[in-house]
């Protein structure tokens, strides 16, 4: 008896294309509720689809939110040019979120240089560092693009480097005087300013808005200080308030208006007292109190904070260890969010996979608004923190595409082979992750469009030695 050759109603259906088949309007009016990951995973069905999913229209829906998310300000440029680097852009923010470089270098250090993993910036597409055996009162700067190294000078002995696209500010201290010198580095002017060093106990916040230089006191520093705003085009300096706990600090240039949030953790929960003071003339424009709406559920010994500002919002993390004396020792992360637009403070609990040991800004830096990296001991790992969807994932450290440049400094075996090296410093922004230790740092490159070659790493490990 001979088979049918008649195919099946669920082949039938099978080979049928319900998308392929359906007019692109309605295909936009599904794409409406996807994502960029869900697209980009729709684009590998078939040939088809991918012609679909990867027109204009469909792009223009997806773009904005990849840009805005990776803190991208694309006044100027053409909407076709950003169609045509759309792929780019996804991949780009894929590869944030899920700690995948393009690229990555490992550099081994000096024996002049491995006392001072603190000491290394990258911003702008610019790395930063002091090498101790030329001058421990200089800072070098090596632009990944080019490949030029330039030496930046300060007075007295680096103690930490901020920097922004235009200015590159060096903290130093001389005797009991704290000096800070401001570098345009585009047109090589130099700021200085002096004032009395504070005590030891009393935590620095600093940090580069626009033109003007916010030095802050930490929230563990138990005494009132003020704030100062150096305004780096007039060079004048406002001081501001007197504040002890502060954590948060957001600077409006526009309306020239600074915002400080002090907050009592010790209460429950936690009281927040948030100022706002005009920069100009330092006068108290508003002042509130109201509770956080999260509560920490043992008493704390150290606080430390990292933050920045992107635009109209402030980003900050506080992390929260229990006493010493308290066995077993508790740890706790907190993402603090203030919007200047809608004035408002959100807060939440970071989950901690592993004890952040030491200082958080030592150990996790903000690469955009919403991704947080932070290393930790087990593994060594990596551990990405997203505020937008309050998702924690963790990375192993070591990639499979990362090139060791090999000059005069120890191999890639010799790796996180101390126990200080499994501690290291953090810095970054949204196209160059790095952390460093005592044997060296590695560098990974999100952007897909920009990729240092080797000769250029190879200048950076020759500046080294």
């Amino acid at each position: 008896m001979k088979r049918s050759t008649a195919a099946s109603p669920a082949r039938v259906t099978a080979k049928y294309d319900i998308v392929g088949s359906l007019p692109l309007e309605l295909v936009i009016q599904v794409v409406k509720y996807l994502n960029h990951k869900d697209v980009i995973r729709a684009q590998r069905v078939s040939k088809r689809w991918r012609t679909i999913l990867s027109c204009d229209t469909i792009i223009k829906l997806l773009l904005p939110e990849t840009l805005a998310f990776l803190g991208l300000y694309v006044e100027g440029v053409s909407t076709d040019t950003l169609i045509a680097d759309a792929t780019s852009y996804f991949r780009w923010r894929h590869g944030l979120e899920h700690a995948r470089p393009v690229k990555g270098f490992f550099l081994p250090w000096s024996k002049h240089m491995r006392r001072v993993p603190h000491k290394i910036q990258c911003h702008s597409r610019r790395l930063f560092y002091v090498n101790n055996k030329e001058s421990p009162r200089a800072v070098q700067m090596l632009n990944l693009e080019t490949g030029e190294i330039s030496k930046w000078r300060c007075r007295g002995r680096v103690d930490h480097i901020v920097q922004s696209d235009q200015y590159l500010v060096i903290s130093s201290t001389n005797g009991d005087e704290q000096i800070l010198t401001a570098w345009d580095i585009h047109e090589n002017q130099i700021r200085i300013l002096r004032y009395e060093r504070w005590p030891f106990y009393v935590a620095t916040l600093c940090s580069i808005i626009k033109k003007n230089v916010v030095i802050a006191p930490g929230s563990g520093s138990r005494l009132d200080c003020p704030v100062m705003v150096w305004d780096l085009s007039s060079n004048h300096v406002h001081k501001i308030g007197n504040f002890s706990r502060g954590v948060l600090y957001h600077l409006d240039t526009t309306e020239n208006v600074l915002v400080t949030f002090e907050i009592t953790w010790w209460k429950s929960p936690p009281e927040v007292k948030q100022t706002k003071w005009t920069t100009t003339t330092g006068h108290l424009l508003e002042k509130k109190v109201f509770p956080l709406a999260i509560t920490l559920n043992f008493s704390t010994d150290q606080l430390y904070e990292s933050s920045r500002t992107y635009g109209h919002k402030t980003v900050t993390q506080v992390l929260f260890t229990s006493y010493y004396h308290k066995k077993p020792r508790k740890w706790a992360v907190a993402h603090l969010e203030y919007d200047y637009a809608t004035d408002r403070l959100s807060a939440r609990w970071i989950d901690l996979t592993e004890p952040a040991y030491g200082n958080t800004q030592d150990r996790s830096v903000y690469l955009t608004q919403n991704l947080v990296y932070r290393h930790i001991k087990k593994g060594p790992q990596v551990v990405v923190y997203n505020t937008s969807t309050d998702v924690t994932s963790v990375h192993s450290d070591q990639l499979r595409n990362t090139s060791v440049i090999r000059v005069h400094g120890p191999s890639s075996s010799q790796r996180v082979r101390r126990e200080e090296d499994q501690y290291p410093f953090v810095f970054g922004d949204r196209e160059v992750f790095g952390f460093a230790n005592s044997s060296g740092i590695q560098l990974w490159f999100f952007n897909p469009n920009f990729v240092p070659s080797r000769q250029i790493m190879e200048r950076v490990v020759d500046s080294f030695h």
